[in-house]
């Protein structure tokens, strides 16, 4: 008799902006729950990161060296931590946005029916120095006709203090452009798909890549019971509002310092924009109980005031569909907290553990419509690809020591030619 699927899962969801440093401390603490939260072993964990490659090479797509390190260096903490074993089901990246999924074989990888990859560029020309890579995740037991859908994005929007509305059109642009096929799992009635088996899972590409058909309806991130939207959303501490009394950097450093967290997230840009509406609609967070995660110096606590004002930039919001026979809480974050032992980066991670249900489903509904999506999604897709490697060719002949070296020499060889030729 097989093992059946657990009636509720524990799920680790980490963002990190690396500042496009190798990172270099124990992966331990961000990985696995701390002893405080009631689920010690995570069974699915999820890891988005930004700024990960340096720059021109993340243009170039030659960071695969980095990504087989951090596969590597996830799985063996996830078993040296657990004595257990962990798969990796999606491994994914836009630059120097990625996106990793592990799952612990013991109770979750056997019953993975599909995953499938999608990005989407938001910087200039559609190109990936701001993006978003998202995953759709489906969990069934052996002969059951409904899965448990679940979705991971990590994201890193525009940067800078003046940009909250680039940053709200960003969100809208995922939800237009990142948008998955649907399944057997998805509508009983649709024509049957094929799924492969879970042992053929691919780790960087979606397992409908032979499936060429198009079907009307697509789905968006809204389209599933659980979503995931985390990442450096790069949202900052407002100096003035006009419901607020005006304050200061120094007023800022002296909330921090006296940790009075509940005055400073007032000020937020993104808890600002998510009340009115304005990105995020229907994704939920805890509440901010640590210090703003953004500028630090690096190898340091210390918070860099001269060249950026401080912010909650990195961020974990989740988005619950579906109802429970007890009660409405399919969903219940356990932990959400940054952690201030990593030194690497200018930012501090963030991490959450979240309880979700598997067998106490009752309903599978949308709680927000979202039905738009962008006709254009794959010619941007391509353009943004092609900018993203022409910029990446001209940094690297001109922005770069050997680049500029090997350009030079061919110019000199090629100008001496020419001269000779006349």
């Amino acid at each position: 008799m097989s093992a059946a699927l657990p009636s509720s899962l524990c799920v680790r969801v980490i963002t990190y902006n690396l500042n496009k440093q190798l990172l270099h401390e124990s992966l331990e603490s961000l990985l696995i729950p701390s002893s405080k939260a009631p689920s010690r072993t995570p069974d699915i964990v999820a890891i988005g990161f930004q700024e990960m490659a340096p720059y021109p090479q993340a243009f170039l797509g030659e960071s695969i060296h980095i990504l087989d390190h951090y596969t590597h260096v996830i799985s063996r903490t996830l078993k040296s931590a657990t004595k257990e074993s962990f798969t990796q089901i999606v491994r994914a990246s836009l630059v120097g946005v990625t996106l990793f999924i592990f799952t612990r074989d013991s109770t979750c990888t056997p019953f993975i029916k599909m995953t499938e990859v999608n990005t989407v560029g938001l910087g200039w020309l559609w190109m990936g120095d701001k993006a978003a890579v998202g995953a759709r995740v489906l969990i069934a037991e052996d002969g059951e006709m409904e899965a448990v859908s679940m979705c991971f994005v990590t994201a890193h929007l525009a940067a800078h203090h003046n940009n909250t509305q680039l940053r709200n059109k960003q969100f809208k642009q995922v939800c237009n452009r990142l948008v998955f096929s649907p399944t057997k799992y998805d509508d009983t009635t649709m024509e049957t798909f094929h799924v492969r088996d879970s042992s053929h899972l691919s780790s960087s590409s979606s397992v409908f890549s032979d499936d060429k058909r198009e079907y009307p309806r697509k789905l968006t991130i809204y389209d599933n019971d659980y979503t995931f939207f985390f990442g450096d959303l790069n949202y900052r501490i407002l100096l003035s509002h006009p419901t607020l009394p005006t304050i200061s950097v120094p007023d800022i450093l002296t909330m921090m310092r006296d940790n009075n967290t509940d005055q400073l997230r007032e000020y937020d840009q993104l808890a600002i924009a998510h009340g009115e509406e304005r990105t995020l609609n229907n994704f939920t967070e805890s509440p901010l109980l640590f210090p703003p995660t953004y500028k630090l110096y690096r190898e340091t606590n210390d918070y860099n005031f001269i060249s950026r004002i401080p912010g909650w930039c990195d961020r974990i919001f989740s988005l619950q569909n579906c109802s429970s026979k007890t009660d409405d809480k399919c969903l219940m974050v356990e932990n959400y907290s940054s952690h201030a032992e990593y030194l690497t980066s200018d930012h501090k991670p963030v991490s959450a553990t979240v309880k979700i249900s598997t067998s106490s489903i009752i309903s599978h509904e949308r709680t927000y419509d979202w039905d738009e999506t962008d006709s254009y999604r794959r010619i941007k897709q391509k353009i943004g690809t092609f900018a993203d490697r022409i910029v990446g060719i001209v940094w690297w002949a001109f922005g770069s020591g050997p680049g500029f070296g090997i350009a030079l020499l061919i110019s000199t060889i090629t100008g001496y030619w020419l001269a000779n030729k006349r």
